[in-house]
């Protein structure tokens, strides 16, 4: 989640709120503090203690990336606190571990999740990959598996998942919503909203990613009310921004993205299948291995008619 060369580089960069709030805003490709605070009201509508976790772990990670020696164009951008905030997140909502403990986590996991991000990112690069939510899963996941035996859900979200469908455009906010891991239409709205200032061009690949998830998962069989909650919807919207967010807009691209956004779903279903034996969340795993495979596609077919 990169918005590379945005400030000039200084030796030392102070981790302020703007910093923080970009992190937040850089969970869906925004170096927009304005979109980190809509993401982050988001949060708050949903549960405020999601909202102090994203926080904590954002803070965390840019802190320790910093003192890591991560550039400071990347620490101004947020790039450094994305994987934190969404550890801080999961952290919190999904192990079964009393308060203490989870305190204890989300400062730890927000910490590792920066020294992780800066041990990946050049071996990323070099491989031609962007980090992308990687960092997030190769953490949360090995410190989930003790402290979630036999959860048996591949999804958890903090509101009535297993509601029926009323609408595919409920199934779509909650889409958005979902890429906080909450739902419900105020914080999906305020997520829309956040895009909308930051980056209204790919509002309508988002919301259309979302969409096509819901309905495709339907098709597939999915449960009603998970899809309902939004949890086949919100790896689609990552795939799709991170595939067609660039600046200018290529029409080949958003084809691409939106392809590639609506393979996440059998791709999601699987890996969460798989995880959820163990009590495991499926996080944004599809997310990263899709992304990473439109990556590849693209550069193959750009070198194909090079």
């Amino acid at each position: 989640m990169t918005r590379g060369g945005i400030l000039q580089e200084r030796p030392w960069v102070p981790v302020g709120a703007v910093t923080v709030l970009r992190g937040l805003g850089q969970v869906m490709f925004q170096a927009d503090a304005r979109a980190g605070v809509l993401f982050l009201a988001a949060l708050i509508w949903a549960a405020p203690v999601l909202a102090l976790a994203a926080l904590t772990g954002a803070t965390m990670a840019t802190v320790t990336a910093r003192r890591a020696g991560a550039a400071s164009a990347e620490l101004r951008a947020g790039i450094h606190g994305f994987n934190g905030a969404l550890a801080g997140i999961a952290l919190v909502l999904f192990p079964d571990a009393g308060t203490a403990m989870r305190v204890v986590l989300v400062v730890a996991g927000g910490a590792a999740a920066g020294l992780l991000g800066q041990a990946l990112a050049p071996r990323l690069r070099r491989a031609g990959l962007p980090m992308l939510t990687s960092p997030f899963n190769l953490l949360v996941l090995p410190v989930l598996a003790p402290l979630q035996p036999g959860a048996g859900l591949p999804d958890a979200t903090l509101h009535d998942a297993g509601e029926p469908a009323l609408s595919i455009l409920h199934s779509t906010v909650n889409g958005l919503a979902q890429v906080f891991f909450v739902q419900g239409i105020g914080p999906g709205a305020l997520v829309a909203m956040g895009l909308l200032i930051a980056a209204p061009r790919v509002l309508p690949l988002a919301v259309a990613a979302s969409a096509g998830g819901a309905v495709l998962a339907l098709a597939l069989g999915a449960d009603t009310g998970a899809v309902a909650a939004g949890l086949f919807g919100y790896n689609s919207v990552l795939v799709a921004l991170a595939l067609g967010g660039a600046v200018p807009m290529v029409p080949g691209r958003w084809r691409l993205a939106l392809v590639s956004a609506l393979v996440a779903v059998p791709v999601h279903m699987a890996l969460a299948g798989a995880l959820g034996r163990s009590g495991l969340p499926g996080l944004t795993v599809a997310f990263v291995l899709v992304a990473w495979g439109g990556v590849l596609v693209s550069r193959r077919s750009g070198a194909a008619h090079g």
